[in-house]
């Protein structure tokens, strides 16, 4: 597995990632941004592929601005923005709750400024939901699948929270993380690295639900 997957006597313990506030740029937006035609690699991250880019936009919106914001790269096909509730707050947005990608119904009307440009977008803006990364070989390990649901609890004590539904991205761009945004991880008071433990599973064709009779 991983570093830092296991299967232990309490079930299957994996690394928990706080995902902060970040911004994935389509190619068009890097070049209004910053006037280069590609991000530069700061240091890679835990996602293969995936890098923390040297560039940082500032986010406005109708209340107020959340300087130097992280880009995660490489390029996208679309501008995304990955808030944290409490990030949405001090912007005067409400974005929708949706999974990294899925940008139907997602939320417009904030400006990212760099330092040679400045775009407003149209939509893009979402609070990421929650979820469980998993590599090829620890999905295959355990026979979970990419889309399945598990409930994950993190945290110990009086703070130890159990997070249900969370969707599960598996395969082999990813290295087994559960992605938690700020809030989140400061109500369950984790940080990045700590253990957390898949506790229930629904697998992903749940809704095909059989005939319950009364007999049975």
């Amino acid at each position: 597995p991983q570093a830092g997957a296991r299967r232990s006597r309490d079930g299957i313990v994996i690394p928990v990632g706080v995902s902060r506030r970040h911004v994935h740029l389509s190619a068009s937006h890097v070049e209004a941004l910053f006037g280069i035609p590609a991000l530069e690699v700061q240091r890679p991250i835990r996602q293969p592929g995936q890098f923390a880019a040297a560039q940082r936009v500032d986010l406005v919106g109708p209340k107020g601005t959340l300087p130097g914001v992280r880009v995660v790269g490489p390029t996208r096909g679309e501008t995304q923005v990955e808030l944290a509730r409490s990030d949405a707050a001090r912007l005067g947005i409400e974005p929708p709750l949706a999974a990294s990608g899925s940008l139907d119904g997602s939320l417009g009307g904030i400006t990212l400024v760099g330092p040679r440009g400045r775009v407003t977008l149209a939509r893009g803006v979402i609070v990421a939901a929650r979820h469980v990364h998993l590599s090829a070989d620890d999905a295959r390990r355990w026979g979970l699948r990419d889309g399945d649901r598990l409930d994950v609890r993190c945290g110990g004590g009086a703070r130890a929270v159990t997070w249900h539904d969370v969707l599960v991205r598996a395969g082999a761009a990813h290295a087994t993380e559960f992605h938690l945004d700020e809030d989140e991880a400061h109500a369950a008071a984790v940080s990045s690295g700590d253990a957390a433990r898949i506790v229930g599973w629904h697998a992903a064709s749940r809704a095909r639900r059989p005939l319950i009779t009364e007999r049975d």
